[in-house]
């Protein structure tokens, strides 16, 4: 089978890609060499869009094309006229799966599909993409036998795994007011039920449950009075249904919920994999399907997972750093540094925090910094200059490692990434690019502030590796060593800056919320501006503006962490 059968080839997948089977596609088309975008700026005449099948009717045409747009990433109206300007092949994402097996990207006419919206059905053929990537999996591991007996490994299909995991808990039916608890109010206990429940519906790949659990863990989090029962938190509090209140009743009552406590040893698995970086629950399921447990494992066991995706060896590295909080201090040290060096390459170029330092939290998991030109619409050139700064940071000792490269930068890491692939019993790919572009408009990067600029903090991390799993890591290991940080580097046009100011400013859910309002009024935002359906731009510069045109107040960055912009201070959490 060709294993670069996509290479050189841009693949645009809408609505988006936050489904697991659609994050499951787009790996695997990274894995045989194919590129994802997720901007419009990067389109070219041989991009392929790629459809969920989900909005195409049995005609080849997009049904309920209002929610197609409302759910659509990307300005619709801005990327049709580009379709039609540069006659871009539009396909359903499921022929993905047949390309791969078949070993060969070939599109067919019964493939394409019009963007043109096919009012005539109600109801679409709803095809599934996950049966096709079960396939995928299957015939991408095993050899022409139903099962694989190497090692004593046999594979198991997904309902396999899921009958196995409901047969893998271990019954504790101890109270939630532990020891550690006795002390705390009832609303304390009622967080940590939510976290639990969060945190295990995402393991699952139920995004759309953590969600839930964990609007309704923030919404009680800011609550200024004790809950006395579901009916009242459902009542008073936003983000509270009925399900979740039923759930809160029995804690309340009992000081248990029936099988939150329950200890399942695949999810164990699935957690300490998806807590390195570059691992999603999809890979982190495949793993655990063929009973791996830790790194050590997955790298014998499928050594060309940390080819294809050389950045876990970095998250696997400083799995232990990672995790650490990052005191605003430290981040401030940190943009100052990156100021510092940026003023050598270009005066004229601006940095600034953004993310939650910006919303005011104590501690921040990751760096976020957000560049710009004054009167600069060109992010290509914004781009040019990150591989300089990166290059010169990293010439410095700031920069550990790039998790994204260019062709100069891969040259300037190489000694780098060759000893971490050596590290861990990896020939490294010497004649590979590890790089998709040569102008990266963002970087995640690894970076470590210089000893004598550290103030030593005393926080042990959030997370260990198993004794297997130690000898790759590059994490402090000494009591007050500067651990190795995240941090990103985003860059907006200066037309756009209010939009972008918003997008990195968070949070994730105060995003979601302001969009979803900018549709109820017929709108549409992005990180590029304020447009109408037609995508008529109506704002892009001054973020205050973007609100008046909403309707809604301006809401302090201090107040966009989850719920707080809904909270009412003289009458705590309500309902807007």
């Amino acid at each position: 089978m060709n294993s670069k059968i996509f290479l050189n080839t841009k693949f645009l997948i809408l609505p988006n890609s936050n489904t697991t089977s659609i994050e499951i596609l787009s790996e695997l088309i990274r894995k045989f060499g194919g590129e994802i975008i997720e901007d419009l700026e990067d389109l070219d005449k041989n991009t392929v869009i790629l459809i969920n099948d989900s909005y195409i009717g049995d005609s080849g045409s997009l049904i309920q094309q209002d929610l197609f747009r409302r759910e659509c990433h990307v300005n619709f109206t801005t990327l049709e006229d580009f379709v039609h300007a540069n006659e871009l092949q539009i396909v359903r994402v499921s022929c993905v799966s047949r390309w791969i097996k078949q070993g060969a990207f070939q599109i067919l006419g019964e493939d394409l599909v019009s963007i043109i919206s096919d009012t005539g059905e109600e109801h679409g053929s709803q095809t599934s993409t996950d049966n096709s990537i079960t396939d995928i999996i299957i015939d991408e591991n095993v050899p022409d036998s139903e099962a694989e007996t190497e090692g004593n490994i046999e594979l198991e299909s997904f309902e396999d795994v899921e009958n196995r995991n409901s047969m893998q808990y271990e019954h504790i039916n101890e109270p939630l007011i532990e020891s550690s608890y006795i002390n705390l109010g009832k609303n304390d206990v009622l967080i940590k039920a939510l976290n639990l429940l969060a945190k295990k519906y995402r393991l699952k790949g139920d995004q759309f449950r953590a969600r839930s659990y964990t609007l309704a863990k923030a919404s009680i989090e800011k609550c200024p009075y004790k809950i006395e029962s579901g009916a009242q938190a459902q009542r008073e509090l936003t983000n509270i249904g009925l399900s979740i209140a039923k759930k809160i009743d029995i804690i309340l009552k009992t000081g248990i919920l029936p099988g939150l406590e329950e200890v399942n040893l695949v999810e164990r698995k699935l957690d300490y994999f998806t807590n390195c970086h570059a691992v999603g629950s999809y890979k982190a399921k495949r793993w655990e399907l063929f009973k791996l447990s830790s790194f050590s494992d997955v790298v014998t066991r499928f050594p060309d997972d940390f080819i294809t995706d050389w950045t876990m060896l970095f998250g696997w590295s400083y799995y232990e750093d990672w995790s650490k909080r990052i005191s605003r201090e430290e981040c401030e040290c940190h943009l100052k540094i990156v100021k510092d060096t940026l003023k050598t390459i270009d005066p004229s170029c601006h940095v600034e925090l953004q993310g939650s330092y910006v919303r005011g939290s104590e501690t921040c998991g990751d760096i976020d910094l957000l560049f710009y030109k004054q009167y600069c619409d060109d992010t290509k050139e914004i781009g040019i200059i990150f591989e300089k700064l990166v290059r010169l940071l990293f010439r410095k000792g700031f920069i550990q490692c790039s998790l994204m490269l260019t062709s100069k930068l891969q040259e300037t890491f190489k000694d780098i990434l060759r000893e971490r692939f050596q590290k861990c019993g990896l020939k490294y790919p010497s004649g590979s690019s590890l790089f998709a572009s040569d102008i990266n408009k963002k970087y995640y990067l690894g970076t470590k502030l210089p000893t004598s600029v550290y103030k030593a903090r005393d926080e042990p991390p959030l997370l260990k590796l198993k004794e297997c799993d130690k000898y790759m890591s590059l994490s402090s290991s000494r009591k007050n060593e500067n651990p190795c940080r995240r941090l990103d580097f985003f860059c907006c046009k200066w037309s756009e800056i209010g939009a972008a100011r918003m997008q990195w400013t968070g949070s994730g859910e105060f995003n979601r919320w302001i969009r979803l309002l900018a549709d109820k009024h017929g709108l549409k935002l992005s990180q590029h501006g304020l447009f109408t359906r037609e995508g008529e731009l109506l704002e892009s510069y001054d973020e205050r503006k973007i609100f008046q045109l909403l309707h809604v107040d301006y809401v302090k960055p201090e107040l966009r962490s989850e719920g707080l912009w809904q909270q009412d201070e003289t009458k705590g959490m309500i309902k807007k």
